[in-house]
C-alpha cells in the first residue's frame, strides 16, 4: 500500500438491506483533552465495510452518518462508491497505475465499489466499470488545461462528479495563489464560475476544494459561498487530506495510552462533520464526506508498506 496510490472516500452512511445504522446516544464524544476527544465513542471499529462511524453533537439535532458501505448492488456513476484510488502518473512521481492494476484492484474490491483520479481532467488508465473522476486543480483549470477541456460526463469511463481545487491551505498546489490560500477576496464567484461550467458537461455532484489540513480555511471560504446564491448547489461533498508519521504504532484500542493517533484522526472527522452540520442548516446540501488522500510519511518520503498496512486495518477494518 502506497501512500500515493491508496485514496479512500468516506461518504454519508445509508441503510441498506435489513441492516441499520447504529446511532450513538447523545453527548457522545463530547469532551477534549489537548484538542483531541477525551473519551470518543468506538465507532470506527469497521468490519468489512458494514459497521458505521456517526458523530453526533450535542447541540445539532440533524444526524450524518460517515460510513464505510457494503453492497451488492451495481453502484452508479457519483460518489456512490466506496473505494477510490489515485493513479498518479506524473513525471516527478515514481509511483504510477496501470489499467492492468486497476483491473486487478477492482477484480478483488469489485468494480462497483471503485472510482479513480489522477489530479488530471483525463486518463489513460481505464477498467471496466471503474468511473473516472476528473478535477479541476486550480481555479480555472488544471495546469495548462482550460476547465472548457472537462470531459463530457457519463461518457467513456467518465462519471458524473467533479473535484474541485486540491489543497487551496498548500503553497504547493492551489494554495500558490496567495489570494486563495489567505482568503483575502472573494473566491465563491470563481467556484460558480467552475462547477457552473463543469455542470454545462453534464456533471451532477460536486466536491469542495480538499483541504491538506485546515477546516478553518473551508469554514471560511463555506461562509463566503452561502453570501452566493448561486455558490451551495455546487458544493455536494467536502473533501479533506490525512497522513500520519506514526502509522507503526497506529492502534485503534480502546486503551488511551496507546490509541491518540486514532482519537486525533476521529477528532479531526468530527471537524469536518460538524461543518457539514452547520452549513446544511444555512440551505446547503452536503451529502457527506470525502476522504480522498490518506497514507503514511516518514522524513524520507513514504513509510513502509507494512506500516502503511498497520494504519489501513486499524482505522478502515
Amino acid at each position: 500500500v502506497a501512500s500515493e496510490a491508496v485514496q479512500l472516500s468516506v461518504e454519508t452512511c445509508q441503510e441498506t438491506g435489513g441492516g441499520s445504522c447504529p446511532v450513538a446516544s447523545e453527548g457522545e464524544g463530547e469532551g477534549t483533552e489537548s484538542g483531541r476527544l477525551r473519551n470518543p465513542p468506538v465507532l470506527l471499529q469497521t468490519r468489512r465495510h458494514q459497521e458505521v462511524m456517526e458523530a453526533t453533537t450535542a447541540d445539532a439535532t440533524a444526524k450524518a452518518k460517515i460510513a464505510t458501505r457494503k453492497s451488492s448492488t451495481a453502484r452508479g456513476t457519483g460518489m456512490d462508491r466506496f473505494c477510490g484510488i489515485a493513479i498518479n502518473s506524473e513525471s516527478s512521481n515514481s509511483y504510477s497505475f496501470s489499467s492492468a492494476e486497476l483491473t486487478s484492484a477492482a477484480t478483488t474490491a469489485g468494480a462497483e465499489r471503485m472510482w479513480h483520479y489522477n489530479w488530471k481532467m483525463t486518463t489513460d488508465v481505464t477498467a471496466d466499470n471503474v468511473i473516472f473522476v476528473p478535477m479541476i486543480k486550480y481555479p480555472g483549470s488544471t495546469g495548462a488545461v482550460d476547465v472548457s477541456d472537462l470531459p463530457t460526463a457519463g461518457e467513456n469511463g467518465v462519471g458524473t462528479i467533479v473535484k474541485g481545487w486540491n489543497e487551496p491551505d498548500d503553497t504547493s498546489q492551489a494554495g500558490s495563489y496567495s489570494e486563495l490560500r489567505w482568503l483575502t477576496s472573494d473566491w465563491s464567484q470563481s467556484w460558480v464560475d467552475d462547477m457552473s461550467a463543469a455542470a454545462a458537461k453534464g456533471y451532477t455532484e460536486f466536491i469542495s476544494p480538499a483541504m491538506a489540513k485546515d477546516p478553518i480555511w473551508m469554514d471560511y471560504f463555506l461562509a463566503s459561498c452561502s453570501d452566493n446564491a448561486d455558490c451551495p448547489q455546487y458544493i455536494t461533498y467536502l473533501a479533506f487530506h490525512r497522513y500520519r508519521s506514526d502509522c507503526g504504532d497506529y492502534s485503534s484500542s480502546s486503551n488511551l495510552d496507546v490509541n491518540d493517533g486514532w482519537r486525533d484522526d476521529l477528532s479531526y472527522i468530527v471537524s469536518w462533520y460538524r461543518l457539514m452540520v452547520k452549513y446544511n442548516a444555512l440551505g446547503f446540501n452536503i451529502k457527506g464526506l470525502v476522504w480522498d488522500e490518506i497514507g503514511c510519511m516518514g522524513s524520507s518520503g513514504a513509510s513502509p508498506a507494512s506500516e502503511q498496512l498497520q494504519y489501513m486495518q486499524q482505522w478502515y477494518i
